[in-house]
């Protein structure tokens, strides 16, 4: 067997498996297409060339993980404010999209969007990527409550985001 096949077929599976919902948390963070593009390439650029020296027991949470520090490396080089910035509509892909009208999506994806970061990331992966807490707070390096009350605060702020939106 060719070593160097194995390690293109490694990653290649890699990037199917991951590289859409990696794509949608990192839009998540820097709130720009181009922008998640090119870390979400940076990412597994990086990858391939450390991939003999990477010990992965959970890849997802190490891919999630790696690219989280990747997007931030991206906002401080490029002295960015992600929370000050606007926002691409139609970002994110619920599975759940036709159980709700797509007015209601979107001003769904608004008001997670307008969360502040640390809130919206534990939401996105609680929601979108079924991460339990104990995960969340392995990949954010944060405690399991931490990641509970952020998702918490973010619930009530969506809430109230939502209902002040339908009857304002």
């Amino acid at each position: 067997m060719n070593k160097t096949k194995d390690v293109i077929g490694d990653i290649e599976k890699m990037y199917d498996l991951y590289a859409k919902p990696i794509f949608y948390y990192l839009l998540t963070i820097l709130k720009k297409k181009e922008d998640a593009e090119d870390v979400l390439h940076n990412l597994f650029l990086k990858i391939s060339r450390l991939y003999e020296n990477i010990k992965m027991e959970d890849v997802k949470g190490y891919l999630f993980v790696s690219a989280r520090n990747e997007a931030m490396s991206f906002i401080q080089k490029n002295k960015r404010d992600v929370e000050k910035e606007d926002i691409d509509l139609k970002m994110l892909e619920s599975t759940n999209k036709e159980l709700l009208p797509s007015d209601e999506v979107e001003e769904l994806e608004k008001a997670l969007l307008m969360l502040p970061l640390e809130q919206r990331e534990v939401v996105f992966m609680k929601e979108y990527q079924g991460f339990t807490f104990k995960e969340i707070a392995s990949i954010l390096n944060i405690s399991e409550n931490t990641a509970n009350s952020r998702y918490r605060y973010a619930l009530v702020k969506l809430k109230k985001s939502l209902t002040r939106g339908s009857h304002g």
